[in-house]
């Protein structure tokens, strides 16, 4: 009996010493347990909590009093500054992977500010937005005094439209600090990827089904349309033009179209939108081929431009589409 005590003593002790150390290796080597915070929203759908200093991967991450990924706005807005919003998903928002002092948007601020300009930048961005959730951000909170608006727009917005789900469930948006950051790694980031396994076998499984459904879906009477956001997208151009307020697009090239050299149809949807209401428009293909001609510099999935690189070019191609705005008197040295 005691013998057994003792065994089991040992496996307990075992079992403690490897949870801790699987904690402790988490937390503090791989820099995970201390998420951005995120909220729902009745109309904005979901957002950063405010005033948050965290570090993910060792990144360190300031989220401002009004939950923007950049430093904090002065009210009233003083004479001399220049304030400038720019809208976007997750292209500009940097997710986890990107330090602060790495992030396009703070990249263009130190630029824009090397030669004693006085300009503010906002980033008013998070994962998985679109215009909706812009649209109602600006129904919501208003245009800060801005003196110019910048929008980021890429293929996939066309069809990013608000889905108003509670984030309780999504592991990518948590809304508490984690107890266990093993858990939390887990729940975040192996899970999707398990999950994302397993839809691709599924679909290998199910391509026959699949098949058969878009053959009905094609001879349907019953009109098959899919949301768009462009209807968003038109509102927010008409609220700027209302508030005499200035804006600029850039239209975002992932990966595929990069390699491609050619942009999907929902690119070109957005951009006749633009051309429309005579907004100038920059498309990032030129720019980013500029910088390199291999996407594996550039991009570290089909979207994303997290890598050095391409948040400078990034950066530049910001500060480029601000110099169609004459009355920001923006420095022309565009590669400072």
């Amino acid at each position: 009996m005691q013998i057994k005590s003792l065994i089991f003593g040992k496996i307990l002790f075992l079992f403690l010493l490897l949870i801790t150390s699987s904690e402790l290796f988490v937390r503090y080597i791989l820099g995970i347990g201390d998420p951005i915070l995120f909220k729902s929203h009745p109309t904005i759908e979901y957002e950063q909590l405010p005033s948050q200093n965290v570090q993910v991967f060792h990144n360190k991450i300031y989220i401002n009093s009004l939950g923007m990924r950049s430093d904090e706005l002065v009210f009233p807005k003083q004479k001399n500054i220049k304030r400038i919003l720019i809208y976007g998903d997750s292209v500009i928002f940097g997710g986890n992977l990107l330090s602060d002092n790495e992030l396009a948007t703070n990249l263009l601020n130190r630029k824009l500010n090397k030669n004693e300009n006085n300009f503010e930048i906002a980033n008013i961005s998070s994962g998985s937005w679109g215009p909706g959730n812009w649209l109602s951000h600006i129904n919501e909170r208003g245009l800060y005094e801005a003196d110019h608006v910048l929008i980021v727009i890429n293929s996939n917005d066309y069809y990013d439209v608000p889905k108003y789900q509670s984030i309780v469930n999504n592991p990518r948006l948590p809304y508490k600090k984690p107890l266990f950051a093993s858990t939390f790694l887990f729940k975040r980031y192996l899970l999707p990827k398990l999950n994302t396994l397993y839809l691709k076998i599924s679909s290998n499984i199910f391509s026959a089904k699949e098949k058969n459904y878009s053959l009905i879906k094609k001879n349907s009477t019953i009109p098959y349309e899919r949301k768009n956001s462009l209807e968003d997208l038109k509102k927010i151009i008409n609220i700027l033009k209302k508030n005499n307020i200035s804006v600029s697009v850039i239209q975002f090239w992932d990966r595929n179209e990069f390699k491609n050299n050619k942009p999907r149809s929902s690119n070109l949807l957005i951009r006749d939108l633009l051309k429309k209401n005579k907004i100038n428009v920059l498309q990032s293909i030129g720019h980013f081929k500029s910088c390199s001609f291999n996407a594996k510099d550039l991009y570290i999935d089909n979207i994303h431009p997290f890598k050095p690189i391409a948040q400078e070019c990034l950066a530049n191609l910001m500060k480029k589409s601000l110099e169609s705005n004459p009355s920001l008197e923006i420095n022309n040295k565009i590669f400072d």
